[in-house]
């Protein structure tokens, strides 16, 4: 008769394998489902959220919903998820407002390349009221949104240029930006642009500079 040891290992080494199939399975197929509902929780946020912007008389129940999947999705790492709870947090839509939330939001859609993040958390760090400042980082957040476009962030990096309160003046550079912010009628950056001083600043940079 042949011994149980010899006729359980190959049994054994077949279950094995077909565990380790379905384990894979299981995980990859749960991975999936994970990743849809997060999907379908930032879709729900973003319905809600648009019917509280369009109807006032909805708005308190419409955020409140809209904070819930967004929260959901946010925390399964969805991008978009995460910049829309930052705002929710930042203007107390749906929740209580929480500026350091808001901060960590923003930044973990800013690290994913969400342009209008960047420009957010670019500020909190030039700000420093609610996390610790950092003006190297709050400038290197503003530039990315800046190179995306971000009209808000083009004024913004353009007047701190022109100031010099948070670096070095640079007029030159200033101009650059400004004028992107200016050609999308941004009013801030076309009044800049058209006062006499820093015309004048302008000038003698670029006259003087090598």
């Amino acid at each position: 008769m042949t011994p149980i040891s010899e006729l359980s290992q190959p049994i054994n080494n077949e279950f094995s394998s077909e565990e380790n199939t379905s384990a894979q399975e299981i995980l990859i197929k749960s991975i999936v489902v994970k990743i849809m509902d997060a999907a379908f929780d930032f879709a729900k946020g973003l319905y809600h959220y648009r019917r509280g912007k369009k109807f006032k008389h909805l708005e308190v129940i419409c955020f409140k919903l809209a904070a819930k999947h967004f929260q959901k999705a946010a925390d399964q790492n969805i991008s978009k998820a995460q910049l829309f709870i930052a705002d929710c947090y930042q203007w107390g839509h749906g929740v209580s407002t929480d500026y350091l939330k808001a901060a960590k939001y923003f930044k973990l859609a800013a690290d994913k390349g969400l342009s209008r993040a960047q420009y957010a958390i670019g500020r909190y760090y030039i700000e420093g009221d609610v996390i610790e400042k950092n003006i190297d980082k709050g400038l290197e957040y503003l530039q990315k949104a800046a190179d995306q476009n971000v009209t808000d962030a083009q004024s913004h990096l353009g007047y701190l240029l022109y100031k010099g309160k948070k670096m070095e003046p640079d007029f030159i550079k200033a101009e650059i930006y400004l004028k992107k912010a200016a050609a999308k009628d941004d009013e801030y950056a076309q009044k800049i642009l058209c006062h006499k001083k820093f015309r004048k600043q302008l000038l003698e940079q670029q006259l003087y500079d090598p």
